[in-house]
């Protein structure tokens, strides 16, 4: 406890306990690290890379969550899930959509993606190509634009690490087609 009437310490230093040694040399601590490495590098002073940084959050929880899905590009998100699920930390999408000038909501989207596909996150194909050419010249676009699925896909720092997921998964057991149905019980006669 520091005394107020004392001078505050200029400089601090933070160890960390005998305790955190296990856990942070933990394999299976490992499956969370690689991506979270990435994300945890881009700079989120501007939108575009505060969007990056929890739209990169969000796909990685959906590639640990679904990666054999991921692995066959067929998971869709909505940009509104993308970007509400772990909100920016800076430009709020809804309030910029809602904003004089909206159309900087699809220019911090493209610039998101891009940084992500910069640094293999994602791959260039789906969204983050189409992210760019896509006009929507209708007033009131911003509902369309926001609630529309996207198809993004893991790029090469993700896919190593998505196909061992894949692989450590169980297989599931296909349904049998012809199983035999089961009769309904019959209620029983209180009186009896």
């Amino acid at each position: 406890c520091l005394d107020p009437y004392e001078e505050i310490p200029r400089r601090v230093e933070i160890v960390l306990s005998r305790h955190w040694a296990p856990l942070l040399t933990d394999p299976f601590l490992a499956q969370f690290l690689p991506a979270l490495e990435i994300l945890g590098k881009i700079k989120t002073k501007q939108p575009s890379g505060a969007w990056a940084r929890s739209i990169g959050t969000v796909f990685h929880a959906a590639c640990r969550k679904h990666p054999r899905e991921m692995l066959a590009g067929a998971w869709c998100m909505t940009r509104k899930e993308f970007l509400t699920r772990l909100t920016p930390a800076s430009a709020m999408p809804e309030d910029i959509l809602k904003s004089s000038n909206p159309i900087r909501a699809r220019h911090y989207w493209a610039e998101a993606l891009h940084e992500l596909q910069d640094r293999g996150f994602i791959l260039p194909e789906g969204e983050p190509r189409d992210c760019r050419t896509a006009s929507f010249s209708v007033k009131g676009w911003q509902d369309t634009w926001f609630e529309q699925p996207v198809l993004i896909h893991p790029g090469p720092a993700l896919r190593p690490y998505l196909e061992q997921l894949a692989k450590n998964l169980p297989i599931s057991k296909p349904h049998q087609l012809n199983a035999p149905v089961r009769k309904k019980r019959q209620p029983r006669n209180k009186d009896a």
